[in-house]
């Protein structure tokens, strides 16, 4: 099995109200039985997160990274 996700990133600053909206767009655009049945057929599973989740995650997937980084002696340019 692999897993992967994706995720919609704007820029730094973005007001609560358009995180909500754009958040709301993507679970309403998930919930669309088309938008299932096609993730169903491809053997995708969707679990949409929250923002504060999402952005925990790119937090803790920043730190792995940089730790591999720096002890590979990459350095970052």
């Amino acid at each position: 099995m692999v897993e992967a996700w994706f995720a919609v990133i704007g820029p730094k600053g973005l007001s609560a109200a358009t995180v909500k909206k754009t958040h709301d767009v993507i679970v309403a655009a998930f919930a669309d039985p088309a938008a299932k049945e096609a993730m169903d057929k491809q053997g995708n599973t969707i679990a949409i997160s929250t923002p504060e989740q999402a952005q925990a995650a790119f937090r803790r997937e920043l730190a792995k990274y940089a730790s591999l980084v720096k002890k590979a002696w990459i350095e970052p340019q």
